[in-house]
């Protein structure tokens, strides 16, 4: 007999369609609360008939924190044990990358997972990964957002499904607060490991978490973390029927050629203005150059360039 916990996580996943197509999932698994929970909860649901397909356990071991990170994923492989689940592990050295990159520990701690993730999905035949994300983490993405310049799609925040290239990840925790993972976790006796260094507000999205959030929610009225979760769904929305209106426009605005694309200038000008944005995105993100360091200045630069109708003139951007 399902839970109300396991209850509302099927119906989340049914609704958003998030294992309609898997028969192999990947659970990343840190030995966090928030994996922990979703480790138990997706063997529930199997057992319950709700996913029917095999699941692996993918653990990243960062080694940031030593022993301790030794332990967690000594934790992980027993907790996983229990349940007859297997687990991959894989190791990787987040400080000499962050180093050779010149990126920040945050940025190559992430990359590494996911690059680790998509890895370990694809030689194992897995088209689904499933992370641990939930509205308190889609509640700092979006305020994080907000402090470096967005736009309505990144209001969007956390998407419950979203691909990369020909895989899946799902977020099937995206319905709950980090209170109610927290009160299943107790309910069912479960231990988690608990990192030192998310409680260190020299990393900006552990500063947001402890200190801007908190702070924000004294004066609001009503839950912050549900209220920027429905903001998230209704930029979701919206970002729907502007992506719906870019597909059909896509194919006569634009000419493609190797490493390079050119944009009808006229037709494009024409275009509202939150559709001419969608377009520059998709050029960017086409010929490689992705969307992480750039902001809604850049796109304005973008657009101020299209508009003065000029040839030969030309503006950097990262990446």
């Amino acid at each position: 007999m399902q839970t109300g916990f396991e209850q509302k996580a099927a119906d989340f996943i049914r609704v958003n369609g998030l294992l309609a197509s898997a028969d192999k999932l990947l659970l990343a698994t840190s030995g966090g609360a928030d994996s922990t929970a979703l480790m138990h909860l997706m063997h529930s649901l199997k057992q319950q008939g709700v996913f029917n397909g095999d699941i692996i356990c993918a653990h990243i071991n960062h080694q940031l924190r030593g022993p301790l990170a030794d332990a967690d994923e000594n934790f992980v492989v027993t907790e996983a044990g229990k349940l007859n689940l297997p687990v991959i592990a894989r190791r990787v050295n987040v400080r000499e990358f962050a180093k050779e990159n010149k990126l920040s520990i945050e940025t190559a701690a992430r990359k590494l997972r996911i690059d680790s993730l998509l890895d370990i999905a694809q030689s194992n035949g897995i088209s689904c990964i499933a992370t641990a994300h939930q509205k308190n983490d889609n509640a700092e993405t979006v305020i994080h957002r907000l402090h470096r310049g967005t736009g309505f799609r990144g209001l969007a925040g956390i998407w419950p499904k979203r691909q990369f290239g020909g895989t899946w990840f799902v977020r099937p925790l995206l319905c709950f607060c980090r209170d109610e993972i927290i009160e299943y976790l107790e309910k069912h006796n479960l231990k988690w490991r608990t990192d030192h260094t998310n409680e260190d507000c020299t990393y900006r999205r552990n500063f947001i978490r402890h200190r801007l959030l908190p702070a924000l929610q004294k004066n609001c009225e009503g839950s912050l973390v549900e209220q920027l979760f429905n903001l998230s769904q209704s930029a979701r929305r919206l970002y729907g029927l502007v992506s719906g209106s870019a597909d059909s426009i896509w194919p006569q605005l634009i000419d493609k050629t190797a490493g390079a694309i050119k944009l009808h200038l006229e037709d494009f000008l024409g275009q509202p203005e939150i559709l001419k944005v969608e377009m520059i995105r998709r050029c960017l993100v086409d010929i490689g150059c992705g969307e992480g360091n750039l902001t809604g200045e850049h796109y304005e630069r973008i657009l101020q360039l299209a508009r003065q109708r000029i040839s030969g003139k030309k503006i950097e951007l990262a990446g």
